[in-house]
């Protein structure tokens, strides 16, 4: 083959690569009733419990509006990007769920790998805020 084939090819090959990693999509990652620790189930209220959620949502600069006792509504921005996601909370465990996003290439049950971050790192806060809630 020649360089003038090559170059080209090589060129094309480098501009998918680099597209493919600006939209990488994984499949959505919720929470689904991560279990409130035993010990801290006793000693919180339901009120206490929305407010350990609370905190570490907005401590991961997420914007959260009480729906009712028990939801919360969580609002992520970064850029040009945008997701809301439902927060379930009771007494034994909680839940996140998407409810819709903006920019992130929502589809057929995959999403902006970037959302599951901030979704995993809202998750470990609030495991660990509430771990701390029984010492």
């Amino acid at each position: 083959m020649t360089n003038s084939f090559l170059r080209p090819l090589a060129i094309t090959l480098v501009m998918v690569a680099s597209l493919s990693a600006c939209h990488h999509v994984d499949p959505i990652y919720n929470v689904t009733a991560d279990p409130i620790p035993g010990n801290v189930q006793s000693k919180l209220s339901l009120t206490q419990v929305e407010m350990i959620i609370t905190d570490a949502a907005t401590a991961k600069n997420w914007q959260v509006k009480k729906i009712k006792s028990g939801e919360l509504r969580g609002t992520i921005k970064w850029r040009d990007f945008s997701a809301v996601s439902t927060i379930l909370y009771s007494k034994e465990n909680y839940s996140i769920n998407l409810v819709s996003s903006q920019n992130l290439d929502e589809k057929d049950g995959k999403i902006h790998h970037k959302y599951n971050e901030y979704v995993k790192q809202l998750q470990t806060e609030i495991d660990t805020r509430l771990a701390q809630a029984g010492h």
